[in-house]
């Protein structure tokens, strides 16, 4: 069972309080900054308890191809889809076993490559573009049933 918790910004002093002292709070960053943090970054770690549909910070790090270690819930799971193995079930126990692969060089290059290619295949602006022209051409196109 999840504790029931709340991380809105009201919540950052006792998170801070809480937290290992490797753990820094940096607040809200550019995304330039975001960028730079991710590309020097071993993993994205992505606890979340939300069923989120496709949430912009996988797809940023996607494209730098940095791996992610993600909740096995919603649309987390279907994103990671090229990486299964690196999927944690929504208990927080799991959460210290997930970072095990990140000390492997192997598995964690293999991994971001993965969701890189993920990106390029599926995510680029230029792929969402012509999916949308295509569902606006089907719409103008296509009779309507009703």
């Amino acid at each position: 069972m999840l504790p029931q918790l709340s991380y809105g910004p009201e919540d950052v002093p006792s998170l801070e309080a809480a937290a290992p002292a490797r753990v820094r709070f940096l607040g809200q960053l550019e995304p330039s900054a975001v960028r730079q943090r991710m590309l020097a970054a071993r993993a994205l770690l992505f606890p979340t308890r939300w069923y989120e549909g496709q949430p912009i910070v996988l797809l940023e790090a996607f494209a730098a191809g940095l791996p992610v270690v993600g909740t096995d819930i919603g649309g987390v799971t279907e994103m990671l889809r090229p990486t299964p193995e690196w999927l944690v079930p929504p208990e927080v126990d799991s959460w210290s076993k997930a970072s095990e692969p990140l000390g492997s060089g192997g598995a964690v290059d293999a991994a971001g490559s993965a969701l890189c290619r993920s990106y390029e295949q599926c995510f680029t602006p230029e792929i969402g573009l012509e999916l949308l022209e295509d569902a606006y051409r089907r719409a103008r196109t296509e009779p309507t049933s009703g």
